[in-house]
């Protein structure tokens, strides 16, 4: 029998400062909502994730497709691209969910299966945009025929209305069973959702839709902006080679806000994120590689640590960095410090290992989470930067001798 800890099993991402930064990945329990625009990579990123589930869980995982637009219909794509075999792996089901009720009902037959056979579970919802409700009809036949017996003018306004408000309920009935159902379990549910322009007379916003209960049951949410093609911009060039997009993360209660991490997927693998370019873009982004003349790139000094491979010191193309894999290795560990220490990071480390760690406090926090730290935006040299750096990481080498757990070396 399975013994979940929610402090070590965890669900790997395509994303690689995601899984960095909250050891390994998303966390249980949770309900997770991926939206975005088409071409954004929503789909891929929760199939990529399935797919990770069943290499690190085995015969452990189960995954549970419900299928609203047919999407898990294309069962070649899941088969060759994600190793998804619906219908021949006994770990990898499908179910309708034209409906939320329909839904609603496979998620807890699913939770409970699971609980009792003592799986891991991961949920995909593709797409909860299109799943209707079993009343809509009634629902909006109701309110017609309450406008017309009035003689009401706005009858026609009011009908266009009534469904999205109903919905919006049956979708907020469906999460809270959800979240009851998932409790402390290893269950893990994927929201691919659409994005929706809002449009009133003092603005325009962007965002998903499903109503505010929608953004308020989910533990996280991630977003997913397409931003141009790769390849097929030159005279002769037959097809494109991927695409990029941006993903922020939204909403969360363990990640620090991460906000447009680049993110590639390669059409020449069946459309696949990309992990190879991803870490390069990421350190580039994050100014942990910093761009010299005639397309290369180097370390910035300020993340050198002794024992680094000399081949991390050279400047060299991107391409190359892409491809070396201990140069790679040197960016991770990079990304891990200058990244934001996260609480689920430290609480997991220690109270479970109960071993001394050898984890660097950052030397230099992103930007975009605390720019009162980040030497650019104070006109701090970096010999200050990292003496604001070594003060904190006393104070927390002082709590953690107080706490008998672990310590910064």
């Amino acid at each position: 029998m399975f013994k979940f800890n929610s402090r070590i099993h965890k669900a790997r991402t395509p994303i690689e400062i995601i899984n960095l930064i909250n050891v390994g990945g998303l966390n249980f329990s949770n309900i997770v909502e991926v939206f975005g625009a088409s071409k954004s990579g929503k789909t891929t990123f929760c199939y990529q994730m399935a797919e990770y589930l069943l290499e690190d869980y085995g015969d452990v995982a189960n995954v549970l497709i419900l299928d609203a637009e047919g999407a898990a219909g294309n069962s070649d794509r899941l088969e060759m691209v994600f190793n998804l075999r619906i219908g021949e792996d006994p770990r990898v089901e499908r179910a309708p969910a034209m409906t939320i009720e329909m839904a609603n009902d496979a998620i807890l037959r699913a939770t409970a299966r699971a609980k009792t056979e003592g799986k891991i579970l991961l949920i995909i919802w593709d797409s909860i945009k299109v799943s209707s409700f079993n009343n809509a009809k009634k629902a909006i036949d109701a309110q017609m025929a309450a406008a017309d017996a009035k003689g009401e003018e706005g009858a026609p306004v009011e009908r266009g209305m009534t469904e999205p408000l109903a919905r919006a309920q049956v979708m907020a009935w469906c999460l809270n069973n959800t979240l009851h159902a998932i409790y402390d379990r290893p269950v893990l549910v994927l929201l691919i959702n659409q994005i929706s322009t809002k449009v009133n007379q003092f603005n325009t916003s962007v965002d998903s839709s499903g109503g505010l209960a929608l953004r308020h049951n989910v533990n996280e949410r991630i977003r997913l902006d397409f931003v141009k093609n790769i390849g097929g911009d030159k005279k002769g060039d037959l097809f494109k080679t991927g695409t990029m997009s941006h993903l922020s993360l939204i909403k969360s209660r363990t990640i620090p806000s991460l906000q447009d991490v680049p993110v590639t997927i390669s059409d020449v693998d069946g459309g696949r994120i990309d992990l190879k370019q991803q870490v390069p873009l990421l350190a580039h982004q994050m100014g942990i590689l910093t761009a010299k003349s005639g397309g290369w790139y180097s370390l910035a000094e300020e993340h050198h640590f002794p024992g680094m491979p000399e081949e991390a010191k050279k400047s060299m193309q991107y391409k190359e960095i892409a491809e070396n894999p201990a140069y790679v290795e040197v960016l991770r560990h990079a990304l891990t410090t200058a990244s934001a220490l996260s609480s689920s990071w430290w609480t997991s480390c220690t109270s479970v290992t109960k071993k001394p760690l050898k984890v660097e406090l950052p030397l230099r926090l992103n930007p975009r989470l605390n720019p009162s730290i980040h030497p650019q935006k104070r006109n701090l040299p970096p010999q200050k930067n990292r003496l604001v750096a070594q003060q904190l990481r006393q104070r927390l080498n002082a709590q953690a001798r107080r706490k008998g757990t672990a310590l910064w070396d």
